[in-house]
């Protein structure tokens, strides 16, 4: 007759046996997420190093330079075009009517002297 012992150590045996197999298979599925994980990881690390070298080439000065001749049509500032910042006239402020849903322009106090100082 098997005693009680042998009985308790052959289902504690099972228990570990299943408790194992179950691990294992566990630690297998997270290793493959792990793979997929570090291959996408990869796949963005590659994306961004490509995006990287497109915006350096994107970005060449000489390219920019043409570009902004082309489309800009930027010339050099004259003497004649800078000022003091107290001889620019206040620009007008912006008020919401409700009946027309646009705005009108309102002109601030004090901007008569700034006008009347910038025609002297």
């Amino acid at each position: 007759m098997i005693r009680r012992a042998t009985l308790l150590w052959v289902a504690l045996l099972g228990a570990a046996s299943a408790g194992l197999y179950q691990v294992k298979y566990t630690v297998q599925e997270l290793e493959d997420e792990l793979a997929q994980h570090s291959r996408a990881l990869r796949v963005e690390r590659q994306a961004i190093h490509v995006l990287r070298a497109e915006w350096a080439y994107l970005n060449r000065p000489e390219r920019l330079a043409e570009l902004a001749d082309r489309h800009l049509r930027m010339r050099a500032v004259s003497v004649t075009q800078i000022v003091d910042i107290e001889n620019l006239p206040m620009r007008a402020a912006r008020v919401h009517t409700r009946d027309q849903g646009t705005s009108a322009a309102v002109r601030p106090a004090g901007t008569r002297a700034a006008i009347g100082r910038r025609g002297q």
